[in-house]
């Protein structure tokens, strides 16, 4: 019976024949040629016709991205309405009347519309803040006149009737 050293040589596997060589002949190939290279010279055109790598620099910012963009200036319509807002406040501190309220409404209301782009909107509810502002201080002026003849009535009514006692 052949033994198992007999039969790897048999099947052509195991170890190589003796005498040496190996079976597989000389290695194939080996180092490119000399010759331009896939890169190129540095400060040249290498071999495809590409240029040397790009420098290195501080990197570019994403984009969408920079120094925010001026502020467009205010409209005039904007200004006025900024106007009969800060008129509507002094309407409501010295009158007392709501309608100095719904005046600073109105024109807040106009100065959004504004700045929305949408003028024809602005100009009315400016129109209407105005309207009410001033009826507003009308309100307030009347009522203050009044206020006046009352006190100077009751100031007199109680001159009339003289001191307690």
């Amino acid at each position: 019976m052949p033994s198992a050293h007999h039969l790897r040589h048999a099947q052509g596997g195991g170890y190589p024949p003796s005498g040496g060589g190996g079976g597989y002949g000389p290695p194939q190939g080996g180092y490119p040629p000399p010759g331009p290279s896939g890169y190129g010279p540095p400060g040249g055109q290498g071999a495809g016709g590409f240029g040397p790598p790009a420098g290195y620099g501080p990197p570019a910012p994403p984009p969408g991205y920079g120094p925010p963009a001026p502020r467009p200036p205010a409209s005039p319509l904007k200004k006025q309405a900024q106007t009969w807002l800060i008129l509507g406040g002094v309407s409501f501190m010295t009158c007392g009347c709501l309608f100095g309220v719904i005046g600073i409404v109105f024109c807040y209301m106009a100065m959004q519309a504004a700045d929305a782009g949408n003028q024809a909107d602005a100009e009315n509810k400016l129109k209407w803040g105005k309207i009410t502002t001033v009826v507003g201080f009308a309100v307030g002026v009347v009522l203050g006149v009044v206020g006046l003849f009352q006190i100077r009535e009751l100031w007199s009514l109680l001159v009339a009737l003289g001191p307690p006692g």
